[in-house]
């Protein structure tokens, strides 16, 4: 049978019969039939008709899983089958423990590793199909990270409202903190400052943070997501000092909270480029890192929200450990720069926590999908 399907809240669904049509199981050709399934879940780019007609789906949020539920609970006869193409590392526990709680269900996943020998975020559960919808607020919406979790909070039918001075926002001062806030069940902060300086990154963190908290407090929002970086306990300077203080603000705050810290984002070799460069010289620090995928970040903010406050959750890195120098001969080779490479030894604590694997996840902790290369490679296909 099909199903009409009808977005009536955030990951809440109805299904209503309307034509008959034929759903294959594994291995079949798709059997011919005169009408898809029209689907609109949560504004994701769900293929459900083709799912429906076992062919493939594309799974990005909870949302699609939840959908797919319905029409299993709903009482469909037949198989569900779907190729799934996991585009989202956290999307990948929930679907295979949905898939193995599912015996009407059987599916090819591609691209997953059950074995979990690169695993994804894992702090929710496949049981969590309904989400209520939340109205989020983003502080630093516009940046590397912010306008993907303003794009994956929306995509899941969350209100979202970015924080930035763009939209009138000013976290130093406060100005239009107490406005924008109203109503807002949940804040994700993922706001920055690109110093060295550690009297400039403390003043900003503890300023811009102490200001969200309060005005957080005074609207009632009743949850703090706050996005860190990996090893700031073994290089308390410059940014890092700023996170760490952020971090104890808060832990003090008032609000309940969630702390998720991350490897560098992808987008930290460009940047890194153009803030050493001096004429055809850049200067590239001693470094090991895990370097992340910035939409993968987001995603694991937005689950966090989702979730509700559970203090300091798994460190999130990339899926390879590199050196810096290589990524920058990567992306100058890439972005054709001609620009020589002049090694860094970077002094004291800081220094000794990027060459030593100080600013890389510990053992057993997350491990996002997209490597550095295959970023790389899809800048160059943009």
């Amino acid at each position: 049978m099909t199903w009409d399907h009808a977005r009536l809240a955030c990951g809440r669904h109805r299904l209503v019969q309307k034509h008959a049509v034929t759903v294959t199981s594994a291995g079949e050709a798709p059997r011919p039939h005169r009408l898809r399934p029209a689907w609109d879940v949560d504004q994701t780019a769900i293929a459900a008709g083709s799912a429906l007609g076992a062919e493939s789906a594309v799974i990005r949020s909870l949302g699609d899983l939840s959908a797919l539920q319905d029409w299993i609970d709903a009482g469909a006869k037949g198989t569900f089958v779907a190729d799934c193409r996991i585009t989202s590392s956290v999307c990948a526990p929930w679907l295979t423990e949905w898939i193995n709680a599912n015996r009407a269900a059987k599916a090819a996943v591609a691209g997953y590793d059950p074995a979990g020998t690169q695993a994804p975020h894992p702090f929710l559960s496949v049981n969590r199909h309904r989400i209520p919808c939340m109205r989020i607020a983003v502080a630093g919406g516009t940046g590397t990270v912010g306008r993907h979790v303003v794009a994956i909070a929306s995509e899941r039918g969350h209100h979202v409202v970015s924080l930035s001075r763009a939209e009138g926002v000013d976290l130093i001062t406060g100005r239009g903190l107490d406005q924008a806030l109203q109503d807002v069940d949940t804040v994700i902060d993922v706001s920055g400052i690109q110093v060295l300086s550690t009297k400039k990154a403390v003043d900003f963190f503890t300023n811009a943070t102490q200001n969200l908290l309060a005005a957080g407090k005074k609207a009632g929002v009743k949850h703090h997501v706050v996005l860190s970086i990996v090893g700031i306990d073994k290089a308390n300077s410059g940014l890092y000092a700023g996170k760490l203080v952020q971090e104890d603000e808060v832990r003090h705050g008032g609000i309940p909270w969630t702390i998720l810290r991350s490897t560098q984002f992808h987008e930290f070799v460009p940047m890194s480029i153009k803030a050493a460069s001096v004429g055809p010289l850049v200067f590239v620090p001693t470094m090991v890192t895990q370097p992340v995928a910035a939409p993968e970040v987001a995603a694991a903010l937005v689950d966090a929200a989702e979730s509700g406050p559970k203090g300091r959750i798994p460190d999130l890195g990339g899926p390879r450990t590199e050196h810096l120098k290589g990524l920058v001969t990567a992306y100058l080779a890439k972005t054709q720069q001609k620009k020589r490479i002049v090694p860094l030894r970077v002094p004291g604590a800081m220094g000794k926590a990027m060459r030593n694997g100080g600013l890389i996840p510990a053992p057993g902790s997350a491990v996002g999908r997209q490597t550095f290369q295959e970023w790389l490679d899809a800048i160059g296909a943009a």
